[in-house]
């Protein structure tokens, strides 16, 4: 199941494939949805396209691309994530700035650490405070923060004098700094966000009121109405009133996805509905979220296959490495490569690379044997 792992939320570091096997493949390039070749494996990194351009690096500096495979912006940068709001960061001469579409710096690099844009402001560090800035480049929010993150919803997660409050783009705090912790992540989903006090933890509101009062080992956050909570050593699920829905009783759970939960007992996963009922016994040993009706899961820690809402297996265990279906296809592991399967389980795009990404907006990055052609 997935772990979350607290860090800051900057998008800037070096690219690294969802789905790989060694370094033995040396270049990256781009297949369409037909599995066909559209961008000749020629780049020593790639990323996502983003608004029609996708970060790339050849002779070791960063670039961009358009979907034929022509640089838009010659390579000339330390790093570059790829664009938001009209905006991508890039890093030369060890600090961060701003460009546009066209190429154009609008901030010039001096910041030590700038994050995507997001509602129109983006995160940057001045060495040892976190603040924000315009698309001008205007410091808007001073730095004086520990850590910060994005703004969602006109609210953004931030620390000051050790305790975590919650700003709005003016910087005025809406939530004062008085909490040990508050979910940088949480973005108020389904109107709550999780906060911890002295150990324990509970959820507020955007207003800062608190709604269930701190008194779990462990908390996630809501989806489909209803969140896990972990308390002595247990974890059931809560409602928005804090009420009890599903006892507590699992050794380990995940939140609801289209209407089932993944729960562990005695070692083994299996899923429940949104009562509680056991729609799958527990029997794997590794699983993830539902998505398009379906999720992976792996069997006596060898090969993955998927499962239906049904609890039904309709696909076989047989790959060694699996994720979860994204716009009707899933990127899959045989015999030491990937490819791409449909919901039937047959290939569409067949095992032949080193590493891929999911597609955005149209286009996969794959990664291939050097020695390879690379043809689909």
């Amino acid at each position: 199941m997935k772990n979350y792992l607290l860090s800051v939320t900057l998008l800037f570091v070096f690219f690294l494939p969802i789905h790989s096997r060694a370094d033995q493949y040396d270049f990256f390039g781009y297949i369409d949805k037909t599995g066909k070749i559209v961008i000749p494996m020629q780049f020593e990194q790639a990323r996502e396209f983003r608004q029609g351009l996708a970060a790339v690096m050849k002779n070791g500096k960063w670039g961009f691309i358009d979907k034929n495979g022509n640089f838009i912006i010659q390579p000339q940068f330390e790093a570059a994530p790829g664009f938001c709001e009209g905006l991508s960061a890039i890093k030369k001469n060890g600090m961060w700035g701003l460009i546009n579409t066209d190429g154009k710096i609008i901030v010039e690099p001096r910041f030590p650490a700038v994050s995507d844009f997001s509602e129109g402001l983006a995160e940057i560090n001045t060495g040892s405070k976190w603040g924000y800035i315009d698309k001008k480049g205007k410091v808007v929010i001073q730095p004086q923060f520990q850590t910060s993150s994005a703004f969602k919803g006109a609210l953004a997660v931030v620390v000051k004098d050790e305790k975590y409050g919650i700003i709005n783009p003016k910087g005025e705090f809406v939530v004062k700094p008085q909490f040990d912790y508050i979910d940088p992540w949480g973005h108020f989903q389904e109107g709550l966000i999780e906060i911890r006090v002295n150990q324990q933890k509970g959820f507020m509101d955007k207003t800062g009121e608190i709604i269930i009062r701190p008194q779990f080992d462990g908390v996630r956050k809501f989806r489909e109405g209803m969140a896990c909570v972990l308390k002595n050593n247990k974890w059931g699920f809560i409602d928005k009133t804090g009420k009890t829905v599903i006892p507590l009783r699992f050794d380990w759970a995940e939140s609801f996805s289209q209407g089932r939960a993944w729960i562990k007992i005695n070692g083994q996963w299996g899923f429940i509905d949104t009562r509680g009922k056991i729609i799958c016994e527990p029997q794997f040993d590794y699983a993830g979220d539902f998505e398009e009706g379906m999720a992976f899961f792996q069997k006596d820690w060898m090969y993955y296959g998927y499962i239906d809402r049904a609890g039904k297996i309709a696909i076989q265990p047989q790959f060694k490495s699996a994720s979860s279906f994204n716009q009707g296809l899933a990127a899959v592991m045989k015999d030491g490569k990937y490819g791409f399967i449909d919901k039937t389980g047959s290939f569409v795009i067949k095992p032949q690379f080193g590493a891929l990404r999911d597609f955005t907006e149209g286009l996969a990055v794959v990664k291939q044997y050097r020695k390879d052609d690379g043809g689909a």
